[in-house]
């Protein structure tokens, strides 16, 4: 009886439960580290980001405060500055009239450094013009009914006024200091100006517009036919010309005499008791 010979297949290589279990183990921490590995490399991106942005962020900041800084020190240079002015101009108004009380020169060297700045003038400019025509008397009225302490006619008052956006009151208007001296200097200043466009030089603008201060807008037409009128306007320009050079020499000594100070004692207006 033939045997049939049976090939057993050979055992399968299974690993050993030990062997499994390390094998595991070892991709589990190869999966970890590898884990580690890219949470370290989004966490160090993360704060390099952070540092960038951070620090972006505080340029910009300190660029900010930086230039906010300079800003308000030049603001407050700027307002020292015209501080100065101011009591530097007050400074000279005392000096060059004892009968002003602090107040009152306080009070003209705003006005007078306004108009100086708003029209390009010096301010001693207008101070020579009030002294000559009124000097700082605001109730002051010629033979020929100019009025206040720039003595302007009721005819210029209307025409500046109406320039100017001013309500106009004939016989009142030209009694408010504050009016009076707005008309007055825009009238001077607009002869200035004329001048000016011409071509003229800054003192030619000057003196022109003193003489049509007093003498009109054709006051060349009278200096021409009229002798007395020509040497009238003539010695008027003078007089308001020399008044405007005392003043600047005066100012500009104060400007450079820091030691000088004024009274500490403040003077009250007339008429006002503590």
């Amino acid at each position: 009886m033939n045997q049939t010979k049976i090939e057993v297949p050979p055992a399968l290589d299974v690993p050993e439960p030990q062997e499994l279990v390390q094998e595991v183990l070892h991709s589990q921490k190869k999966k970890h580290r590898l884990f580690r590995i890219m949470m370290h490399i989004i966490f160090y991106l993360c704060a390099l980001a952070v540092i960038i942005f951070g620090g972006y962020q505080s340029y910009c900041w300190c660029s900010g405060y930086y230039k906010e800084h300079e800003e308000l020190k030049n603001q407050v240079a700027e307002t020292h500055r015209k501080e100065k002015a101011l009591r530097d101009i007050e400074k000279t108004l005392l000096v060059s009239y004892e009968f002003l009380t602090r107040y009152e020169a306080h009070y003209y060297a705003i006005i007078f450094n306004d108009y100086a700045k708003a029209y390009g003038l010096p301010w001693e400019i207008y101070a020579a013009l009030v002294r000559i025509e009124s000097n700082f008397n605001p109730t002051v009225k010629s033979d020929k009914d100019a009025k206040g302490m720039t003595q302007v006619l009721e005819a210029t008052g209307k025409r500046m006024a109406e320039l100017m956006h001013i309500p106009y009151k004939d016989q009142e208007t030209l009694w408010v200091d504050i009016l009076n001296i707005s008309i007055g200097f825009c009238y001077f200043s607009e002869g200035y100006r004329t001048r000016l466009n011409e071509g003229a030089t800054r003192d030619e603008a000057i003196k022109h517009a003193i003489k049509r201060y007093l003498g009109g807008t054709s006051y060349r037409e009278k200096m021409k036919k009229d002798q007395e009128k020509h040497i009238y306007i003539s010695e008027y320009k003078n007089t308001v010309w020399q008044e405007f050079k005392k003043l600047q020499y005066i100012y500009k000594g104060i400007c450079a005499d820091s030691s000088y100070v004024l009274d500490p004692v403040i003077q009250p207006l007339p008429g006002i008791t503590e």
